[in-house]
Order: structure tokens, then C-alpha cells, then sequence
């Protein structure tokens, strides 16, 4: 590795937290990935000081970005609303406390938001792009031309919440999000998700039944998404967005159906970068500013 200074990049979801070094031309070092132990004492804001302090040591870091789950105020650095199932994480300061313990700059943004960001870095989208995942839970983020779409509350793209069932007491994420699928496999197979989809695509019936009603629970969600902001593209990311192929022919016909007639006209695709765009766009901000010193 060279000796030029480098970013240092975390993408903190509801079970890992991943981290890297990443030049100016989005190379990537020393990637690695450790659990979130459910937050216990606050192990993530921990976690994200002692990785800083630990690497700095060792190599010349002249920022630091953080993609995280959560909603977040990305003026202030901090966690204004956190799913329970990472607990005790609403209300915390990343932003101040590593800028206080590092002394370097550092910026905070929503998971799903560096996502789409690390794909704009990477490639040319069209102006109105949305971006969905799917994971812990299902989030979102909106690109309107060159700029993400940010509510006046922070609380924009909380799709998660959409279509609230009173008769099971659940969200959309709760019924439609990768772990609830994952969760379904494990009490009742045993098995995993990359698992259940290679038994589908064999023609296990059982498999091609759940996996065909996890993909109706996600059209639901989808199909508002479209009536609400009408993208172009939407991009269907997370850990499953491997399986897309599988999944994103099947998921188009089922939102066709919920639509008015002739009215779906998005186009479904997959990201770039299936692990690193969230890493990308964690310090999309410092690389942007970079880009636009260099033109002046």
C-alpha cells in the first residue's frame, strides 16, 4: 500500500459492522467485519473509536465516513431513530464523539443513502433513481436528478413502516425484509436463504411457494413506492439482491398486477457492487469535495 492519506469507511447494519480504508479512487484496504452484539453498552459507538484509534496508528487517515441503519440527521452525526432490533442506538452521537476522540472529520449517512451514493460514485444513474434493500429490515433513498431526496424531518424514505397490518401488528419490513424470510427458513427448514433459492431454482415446489409469497409481500411495498414517486429505475440491493436474477423477473410481474393497467414503466436493477457501495458511499461527501477542488 501506498502512503497517501485514505478514508476510513464503516457501514454499521443490524448484525455486522463492516469496515475498510479506501483511496481517492475508491481502492479498498484491510476489509474487515465483526458483529454488532445487539449494541450490549453501547459495543457499536465503541466498536467504531477503538477500529479509528487502532488504524490511525498505522496509516495516515485523513477522514472518516459512516453508513449506518437507522434514521439519521446527517448535519448533527447522530441516530434519531433506530429499528429495536438494534437496541439502545437511538439518540447516539457518532458524529461528535469520534470528532472529539479522533480529531478528523467525519460524516454520518444512512445506509441505504450511501448505497445509492457508492452507486452514483461508480456509475451514471438516471435522474430519478430509487434505491431499495433489503435486509434487517427494507429501507430506502430517493435520488432526484444530482441530490438525494432529505425530508424536512430527516424521516424521509422510512418505508419500512409502509402498509401497518392491525390484524398481525406488523410493518411492511416485518413481513416483506430478508431476516423475516431467513427466519422462516430456520424454524422451518433449517436451512438458509442462498439455500432456499438454489432448492427453487431446482423446482422444489415447498421453496418456489415460500420464496413466490415473500416476493408478493415485497411488490406491495414496491408498487406505493412507484404510485408515490414514480422512478425510473428502482435498484433492488442488500445481501439477496444476489439472487436477483431469480428474483427481480417474478417481483415485476407482481407489482404489474397491483398497478393500474399499462402503467408500470420502472425499470428494475441490481447495484454495481453487492457488499462495497455502502463503504463508497460512507465518505461519498469527502470524495465529492475532493472531486470539486480538483476542477477549480
Amino acid at each position: 500500500m501506498d502512503s497517501k492519506p485514505l478514508y476510513l469507511a464503516f457501514d454499521v447494519g443490524g448484525t455486522t459492522i463492516k469496515y475498510a480504508l479506501l483511496s481517492n479512487d475508491t481502492k479498498l484496504y484491510e476489509y474487515h467485519s465483526v458483529p454488532t452484539h445487539k449494541n450490549y453498552d453501547e459495543h457499536i459507538l465503541t466498536t467504531l473509536k477503538q477500529v479509528s484509534l487502532d488504524l490511525m496508528k498505522h496509516y495516515p487517515i485523513k477522514a472518516i465516513g459512516i453508513s449506518t441503519a437507522g434514521i439519521v440527521d446527517t448535519v448533527q452525526g447522530e441516530i434519531k431513530y433506530a429499528n429495536p432490533l438494534i437496541p439502545n442506538y437511538t439518540g447516539t452521537k457518532i458524529k461528535e464523539t469520534l470528532e472529539e476522540v479522533t480529531g478528523l472529520p467525519v460524516s454520518v449517512i444512512n445506509d441505504v443513502q450511501a448505497a445509492l451514493l457508492g452507486e452514483v460514485w461508480q456509475q451514471q444513474l438516471p435522474p430519478k433513481t430509487f434505491c431499495l434493500t433489503l435486509g434487517t429490515g427494507i429501507g430506502g433513498a430517493f435520488l432526484n436528478h444530482d441530490s438525494l431526496y432529505i425530508g424536512a424531518h430527516n424521516y424521509e424514505n422510512s418505508i419500512g413502516y409502509l402498509n401497518y397490518d392491525s390484524k398481525t401488528d406488523t410493518y411492511w419490513e416485518q413481513r416483506a425484509s430478508t431476516i423475516t424470510l431467513e427466519k422462516k427458513l430456520v424454524k422451518d427448514f433449517n436451512i438458509s436463504v442462498p439455500e432456499a433459492f438454489e432448492y427453487a431454482r431446482s423446482g422444489q415446489n415447498r421453496f418456489v411457494t415460500l420464496i413466490d409469497e415473500w416476493i408478493s409481500e415485497i411488490a406491495k411495498g414496491v408498487s406505493s413506492i412507484i404510485l408515490l414517486l414514480d422512478p425510473h429505475t428502482i435498484l433492488i440491493g442488500g445481501g439477496v439482491s444476489k439472487q436477483n436474477d431469480y428474483i427481480l423477473p417474478i417481483l415485476s410481474k407482481k407489482v404489474d398486477e397491483l398497478l393500474p393497467p399499462n402503467f408500470l414503466s420502472v425499470s428494475f436493477k441490481s447495484p454495481t457492487s453487492f457488499n462495497n457501495n455502502a463503504l463508497i458511499g460512507a465518505i461519498y461527501p469527502f470524495l465529492n469535495s475532493e472531486k470539486e477542488a480538483n476542477k477549480s
